[in-house]
């Protein structure tokens, strides 16, 4: 079995083998794998007929119904993090690939101390598949641990269950 929760903007790198059981969780497809994805069925219908599959936003719930695929909103799965313990030393703004564009709008005082962090910066190819899940968890650990305030562009960061104070910039 193969967990499929992800942000899937690779057009064809998410086409799971037909003799392994995928189960998609937390599933988002952008608009370049949207339009793969069409093409791709019209070849194989059958591909997706015994899968069901969550979808992280209605955007790609909208999708996958309007193509005939089992599919449910489930969100994010970083919403069913635990909540944090609250502690002094979470001091930190982590600011989590907004763009240059946007700091002009956040207040000086909090640009001051703030963290910039580029989350897609974490990659597979750099690594193997077990020290990438390894640079995900510390990345989720400094949030934890760290942060008074996170803002970012996206929503799966902005809205973990620990109990950081979030800010969605879009």
């Amino acid at each position: 079995m193969r967990l499929m929760q992800a942000y899937f903007a690779k057009k064809k790198s998410f086409i799971p083998n037909s003799s392994v059981l995928s189960v998609f969780i937390g599933t988002h497809f952008t608009g370049g794998t949207q339009n793969f994805l069409r093409q791709f069925l019209a070849i194989n219908p059958e591909h997706f007929k015994d899968k069901e599959i969550g979808c992280r936003d209605d955007f790609t719930l909208d999708f996958c119904k309007n193509l005939g695929l089992k599919s449910y909103l489930l969100c994010c799965l970083t919403l069913t993090l635990p909540k944090r313990k609250t502690t002094n030393l979470q001091n930190k703004v982590f600011l989590v690939n907004v763009p240059d564009s946007y700091l002009q709008y956040l207040p000086k005082e909090l640009l001051q101390n703030a963290e910039r962090i580029n989350q897609k910066g974490v990659r597979s190819a750099l690594a193997n598949e077990k020290e990438f899940y390894e640079q995900i968890k510390a990345l989720l650990k400094r949030y934890e641990n760290e942060a008074k305030l996170v803002i970012a562009i996206a929503l799966h960061c902005a809205s973990h269950g620990y109990g950081y104070t979030c800010c969605l910039a879009c």
